[in-house]
Protein backbone atom coordinates (compact mmCIF):
# COMPACT_ATOMS: atom_id res chain seq x y z
CA UNK A 1 0.00 0.00 0.00
CA UNK A 2 1.14 3.82 -0.50
CA UNK A 3 -0.10 7.10 0.36
CA UNK A 4 -0.77 9.73 -1.97
CA UNK A 5 2.69 11.92 -1.30
CA UNK A 6 5.28 8.58 -1.79
CA UNK A 7 7.27 8.37 -4.64
CA UNK A 8 7.41 4.72 -6.38
CA UNK A 9 10.99 4.09 -8.01
CA UNK A 10 11.04 0.81 -10.30
CA UNK A 11 14.15 -0.38 -12.60
CA UNK A 12 12.66 0.31 -16.20
CA UNK A 13 14.11 -2.48 -17.89
CA UNK A 14 14.53 -5.41 -15.53
CA UNK A 15 12.05 -7.38 -13.37
CA UNK A 16 12.80 -6.01 -9.36
CA UNK A 17 10.82 -4.08 -6.45
CA UNK A 18 8.71 -1.52 -6.38
CA UNK A 19 10.32 0.58 -3.72
CA UNK A 20 8.95 3.90 -1.76
CA UNK A 21 10.41 7.08 -0.57
CA UNK A 22 7.99 8.73 1.79
CA UNK A 23 8.81 12.24 4.25
CA UNK A 24 9.44 15.38 3.28
CA UNK A 25 12.69 14.84 2.23
CA UNK A 26 12.42 11.74 -0.13
CA UNK A 27 13.14 14.03 -2.88
CA UNK A 28 16.59 14.51 -1.42
CA UNK A 29 17.42 10.75 -1.39
CA UNK A 30 15.92 9.75 -4.91
CA UNK A 31 19.60 8.88 -6.84
CA UNK A 32 20.44 6.89 -3.44
CA UNK A 33 17.02 5.06 -3.73
CA UNK A 34 17.62 4.63 -7.65
CA UNK A 35 20.80 2.39 -6.95
CA UNK A 36 19.07 0.48 -4.14
CA UNK A 37 16.40 0.15 -6.18
CA UNK A 38 18.59 -1.33 -8.94
CA UNK A 39 20.85 -3.22 -6.55
CA UNK A 40 17.31 -5.64 -6.03
CA UNK A 41 16.61 -5.98 -9.61
CA UNK A 42 17.82 -7.72 -12.33
CA UNK A 43 19.46 -5.26 -13.80
CA UNK A 44 23.62 -5.89 -14.17
CA UNK A 45 26.14 -4.73 -11.72
CA UNK A 46 28.32 -1.77 -12.71
CA UNK A 47 26.33 -0.82 -15.80
CA UNK A 48 23.68 1.93 -15.51
CA UNK A 49 20.20 1.45 -15.91
CA UNK A 50 16.90 3.29 -15.63
CA UNK A 51 14.48 3.70 -13.26
CA UNK A 52 11.18 5.37 -13.41
CA UNK A 53 9.82 7.45 -10.59
CA UNK A 54 6.38 8.01 -9.99
CA UNK A 55 5.47 11.12 -7.66
CA UNK A 56 1.71 11.54 -8.13
CA UNK A 57 1.16 11.93 -11.62
CA UNK A 58 4.65 12.89 -12.68
CA UNK A 59 6.99 10.19 -14.61
CA UNK A 60 10.81 10.41 -15.19
CA UNK A 61 13.54 8.24 -15.21
CA UNK A 62 17.07 8.45 -13.79
CA UNK A 63 20.11 6.50 -14.92
CA UNK A 64 21.97 5.13 -11.89
CA UNK A 65 24.13 2.17 -10.95
CA UNK A 66 23.31 -0.56 -8.75
CA UNK A 67 24.17 -0.01 -5.41
CA UNK A 68 27.20 -1.38 -3.05
CA UNK A 69 26.46 -3.41 -0.15
CA UNK A 70 27.95 -1.24 1.81
CA UNK A 71 26.82 2.01 1.17
CA UNK A 72 23.26 1.00 2.36
CA UNK A 73 23.58 -2.25 4.54
CA UNK A 74 23.18 -0.11 7.73
CA UNK A 75 19.69 0.99 6.27
CA UNK A 76 18.37 -2.52 6.18
CA UNK A 77 14.97 -3.26 8.59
Amino acid sequence: MHYLDDILLEAKDFVGPVSILRGSNAKQHLKFASSITLRYSDAPNNEQAIVSIRDNDLVEEIASKSAEEDSYIQFRM
